[in-house]
Formats: C-alpha cells, structure tokens, sequence
C-alpha cells in the first residue's frame, strides 16, 4: 500500500509521521469541497489544514492537472474571472478554484478555443467523480442570434455565453440573494441578459424554496426539505412567460433547477411544439430523471433525437 509523508506543525514544533494511503483518503474525504484536481489542489487544502511539506512518496507528474491549472491562472483577475469577452463575478464564500472549475466544464466547448483540446480531456477525466459534462454536445449548441433560456442561471454563464455570441438570454433565477451577489454582476458586464426572477414550473403560481442560507452560491430547490431557510418564490410556466412577453422564438433552453425539470418540460410544451428549441437539461437530481424528461419532451414533440451523456440529456429535431 502506497505512504504519503507529511509534517504536521503545533507552534514551532514539527512532527514527521507516515500515513497510508487508506488514512490520507480518508482526510481528503473530510474536506468541505471535493471537486478539485488530485495533486495541485489537494495539496493546498494539506497546507490550509495544518499540513506542510506535503510530498507523495513517489511525486506524481501529471500533465493534465498542469494544464488546467495554466488555464486557471490564465483567466483569473482579481475578484473577476475573465475568458475571451465573459466577465464573471467570483463567489464570495466558494472556493475559486471550485466555481473556475464548473465554469471550465460548463462552457468549455467555448473555452476550447482559448485552451486547446487538452482542457476538455481534463474536465472529463480528472474529478474524483463523474463529471456533470458541458451545456453544448454535438448538434446542441448556442448559435449567433439565438434566444435562449437559462432556467438555473446562477452566476450566468452560460447567459454571458449566449450574449457574447450576440444572441439574447432569459436568465430565470428566483433566489434574491444569487441575483443581487452574482447574476446581476453577469448581466452588468455582458450583453443581452434580462434577469427573469422566476422559477420555472408547469403553472403559474407561487412556491415554498428550500434554500442553506450558508450556501451563498445557490443550489435551492422545492425538493430539499433539509434546508434550513424557506422563502416564497413567484413561479411561471414557460408557454405562459413566451406569450406573455411576446418572444418570437426559443431557440435554446438550458436547465439545471434542482429536480424541478420535470414540472418546467410540463410547463413548456406549447413551446416545444411549435419552436423545437435545443434543449440542455441535467438527469441526475433525482433518480427517475432520465425517463422522465424523455417521455415529456418526446410527447411534447416527438420529432426530437435525444442523446444522453455524462449527467446530462441533449435534444434537437434535425433541421
């Protein structure tokens, strides 16, 4: 079994000690962020934990973590993360290095261009687990002038992608919090976002949100009943907000609420029909996804191909 060696520092004494590898796992295991690179980022959480001369026994060479880590370093600048023309605010109370990551593998066929084909072998391989995968997949991607809606926007990324490629994009966001720290930053320093304070469902009406007043990067959800904080949020369907503001298309719809994709699908079907928008929606919030939003979009339209990869469904009816 492979030893790690560490020294743990108490004031100005430093005791050298061997752990196996079983133990250190279990250490990292501990960690409150999980979803960083094996050696580079591991390392600096030994440091921040106490930790010094943090050494595998045999130092590991790994050429995709040194790539992603130049991309890194390449597109952080202060408290803003810049890549080509997005212009993203930076969590306050997230690890960079964590949020730089999903923004990587969020829009890295975009990021692609900047970093080269190695970045995209790194986002799919490196995590200590199944990555979520991109947005954009093969036929599935956001194109010059497309109307897009970004149902989770979050921090906006992919809405600042869609504005840079000079389309326009409906950012649904219905937490207070996310929009005043982080969306309505995005929507400042990038083109053609109109912040919808909405959550998407299949009616009108109101929701109870179950948000962690200490996750200050979103992640609430009408599903998690663990959740400390609950506030009421205003909710629409899609047929109804497309009617209602008098959009002339959906080209595109990104979505990643929490578990509510289903009800949104349920809420969207006059608008699958009759524009046929490519669709990008997360299968892993609950354990039915993958059949569920299936049939819902094929019974809204069954003209639509379906692929399903990593964490995530893409559909499109070929032109």
């Amino acid at each position: 079994m492979r030893r790690f060696t560490y020294q743990l520092k108490t004031g100005n004494e430093k005791i050298r000690r061997i752990f196996r590898r079983r133990k250190f796992l279990e250490f990292i295991d501990s960690l409150p962020h999980q979803n960083v690179f094996w050696l580079s980022w591991y390392a600096e959480y030994v440091r921040k934990a106490g930790f010094s001369g943090f050494m595998p026994y045999s130092p590991c060479k790994n050429t995709k973590n040194r790539i992603a880590s130049d991309a890194i370093r390449k597109i952080t600048i202060s408290d803003r993360v810049v890549c080509r023309d997005i212009i993203l605010p930076v969590p306050e109370n997230e690890d960079a290095y964590r949020f730089i990551m999903s923004l990587l593998e969020n829009i890295s066929t975009y990021l692609l261009e900047d970093f080269g084909p190695e970045i995209s072998d790194t986002l799919h391989t490196a995590h200590p687990s199944p990555t979520e995968g991109s947005y954009e997949y093969t036929s599935v991607r956001l194109e010059s002038g497309d109307i897009l809606i970004d149902a989770g926007a979050c921090v906006g990324e992919f809405s600042a992608l869609a504005g840079v490629r000079g389309g326009r994009a409906y950012a649904f966001e219905p937490m207070p919090h996310v929009i005043e720290r982080y969306l309505s930053k995005t929507a400042a320093w990038n083109p053609n976002i109109t912040i919808c304070r909405y959550a998407l469902a299949d009616k009108p009406g109101e929701l109870i949100f179950n948000a962690d007043p200490a996750n200050s990067f979103g992640a609430s959800s009408v599903n998690d009943k663990k959740k400390e904080c609950r506030i009421n949020v205003e909710a629409i369907d899609l047929d109804t907000f497309v009617e209602r503001n008098k959009l002339p298309r959906v080209d595109f719809i990104k979505a990643d609420i929490e578990g509510a994709e289903r009800y949104m699908l349920m809420g969207a079907g006059r608008v699958l029909r009759e524009f046929a928008p490519k669709i990008s929606i997360c299968t892993y919030h609950l354990p039915d996804d993958p059949e569920v939003l299936r049939d819902l979009i094929l019974a809204a339209n069954p003209r639509y191909v379906i692929e399903e990869r990593w964490k995530k469904m893409y559909a499109y009816v070929p032109k």
